[in-house]
């Protein structure tokens, strides 16, 4: 009877917002979903798209899905090939002792309509990473017996489990980073006491690799990058605990194969932030510390560790508003930004090319948080 009543509240929580009848395909070059949150309330509350052609005033607001007080768990996965969303969510008011509640996977198209449940509503999930081929999904998962400690787990596009691994010690961290050809995945737990480690995890026979060469990355700092040959990792760390003042953090390079890493670039110290790579793999994107103060959105080309293109920004923190994300083809940088204590946060637009800051969403009413590209 329970469980009967727990798929019911699912269903009546998180429903579409917008007919089948009526959605939509969109028509402009660009298209970015993004999730919106009250400025007075804590939990998000839509799952909105937005449409803009290069040069041109961006359509703003397609309405989504509207969660109805449904707990998100993580952010919604976008398909490679574009034609499904992942979400995981929960109905709220309901927890267990352990801190977490069983929750299901739901896919939607991304112009709207039906929902069809994607996986079984048995235990908790978050964290969910589309393979590169899009034929498997990356999920964290917790029994709901255990308050600390997820698995990771491999789904096929039908939500079978086909690899679980228990994470060693701790926890996993998230956000995952594939190869190309799906055979390994990286991620971080920057959730252990001391130096940070990371997890280099053979999709097809679960071994798991870790590091011995300390590495220290900041809390809310969790992406990992692999480069265009797979033989480095690129991320916000440091190589040396901070034992007093304000962290330094930098762009470390990290050898898998050799278990070493070094200080990739220094220039600038970098904020609480991650470092995230483009799809094509050549250029890096983070946050850093200006000269007098200000913070700067940097594109940095890999091969010549040159500044290519910066934007002033305010610092945000990772956690609410996201880190900043490349279209698919690399020509521009999303990112969530308040420009102000009171204010909500809105979504811009850099043109890696020229520097053009595009403001996307106006709402003053609602933060705009945690782009993502629809890809081409």
């Amino acid at each position: 009877m329970c469980r009967w009543l727990f798929l019911l509240l699912v269903l009546v929580f998180v429903t579409p917002m917008v007919p089948k009848s009526e959605a939509q395909e969109p028509e402009a070059d660009y298209v970015l979903y993004y999730l919106t949150r009250n400025i007075e309330t804590s939990g998000y509350n839509f799952l909105l798209r937005s449409e803009f052609d290069a040069g041109q005033t961006p359509h703003e607001g397609f309405p989504m899905l509207d969660f109805k007080g449904a707990n998100l768990s993580g952010l919604p996965a976008i398909s490679p090939d574009g034609e499904t969303i992942l979400l995981a969510a929960t109905p709220p008011f309901d927890y267990s002792e352990s801190g977490y509640s069983p929750n299901q996977i739901y896919a939607v198209s991304p112009y709207g309509g039906d929902f069809r449940s994607f996986s079984n509503a048995d235990r908790y999930f978050t964290g969910l990473e589309w393979s590169p081929d899009g034929s498997r999904i990356a999920a964290f998962t917790n029994p709901v017996t255990d308050a600390i400690g997820f698995r990771l787990e491999i789904l096929d596009v039908e939500g079978n489990t086909v690899l679980s691994i228990d994470g060693p010690g701790s926890t996993f961290g998230l956000p995952v980073d594939w190869t190309q050809d799906g055979s390994r995945l990286a991620m971080m737990d920057s959730f252990s006491n001391g130096p940070t480690r990371l997890f280099i995890v053979d999709t097809a026979t679960g071994e798991i690799t870790t590091n011995e060469t300390p590495i220290y990355a900041p809390f809310a700092s969790t992406v990992v990058n692999w480069s265009a040959d797979e033989q480095y990792l690129y991320f916000t760390g440091a190589l040396e605990p901070n034992t007093s003042g304000p962290p330094d953090y930098f762009i470390i390079e990290y050898d898998v194969g050799a278990d070493e890493a070094t200080v990739f670039w220094d220039a600038m110290k970098i904020a609480d932030q991650s470092t995230v790579i483009s799809p094509d793999r050549s250029q890096l994107t983070t946050i850093v510390q200006a000269d007098g103060g200000t913070w700067q959105l940097i594109v940095l080309d890999i091969a010549s560790q040159e500044i290519v293109q910066q934007a002033e920004v305010w610092p945000t923190f990772e956690y609410e508003y996201g880190h900043p994300v490349w279209s698919p083809d690399s020509t521009y940088i999303a990112y969530s930004m308040q420009v102000d204590f009171e204010g909500a946060a809105q979504v811009y637009v850099l043109n890696v090319a020229n520097g053009e800051v595009t403001q996307v969403t106006f709402n003053p009413d609602e933060s705009a948080v945690h782009p993502q590209w629809l890809p081409q």
